[in-house]
C-alpha cells in the first residue's frame, strides 16, 4: 500500500495519486476517496468503475453514489471482483 503523509490538521482535502495513477482525495479525518470509482447499494460487489453509469443489480445511478474508498478499491483489486470472490464492505 502507497503511503502518503499529510498534515490531518488541514481542513481542506488534498488531491493526490495512487500506484494506478486513479485520482485521490484525502480529508483531515483520514478518508480517502477514490474518484475513479464509484459505490452503488449492493451488500457485496459493489465497487464500479466510472466507466459504468449504473449498478444492474440494485439500478443505482453512478451521479446520485459517492466515490469508493481507496482501501476498499484495494482490497476489490486484490480479490478479483468481481469475478471472483465477494467483497463485503469493510
Amino acid at each position: 500500500m502507497e503511503r502518503i503523509s499529510i498534515d490531518l490538521y488541514t481542513t481542506q482535502h488534498l488531491d493526490a495519486t495512487n500506484a494506478f495513477g486513479d485520482a485521490l482525495e484525502i480529508y483531515p479525518d483520514g478518508i480517502v476517496l477514490n474518484l475513479s470509482y464509484w459505490d452503488c447499494e449492493c451488500a457485496t460487489q459493489y465497487i464500479h468503475p466510472l466507466s459504468e453509469e449504473s449498478c444492474p443489480h440494485c439500478e443505482a445511478l453512478q451521479e446520485d453514489m459517492p466515490s469508493s474508498r481507496e482501501r476498499e478499491v484495494i482490497a476489490w483489486r486484490e480479490t478479483g471482483c468481481p469475478t471472483g470472490k465477494k467483497l463485503v464492505r469493510l
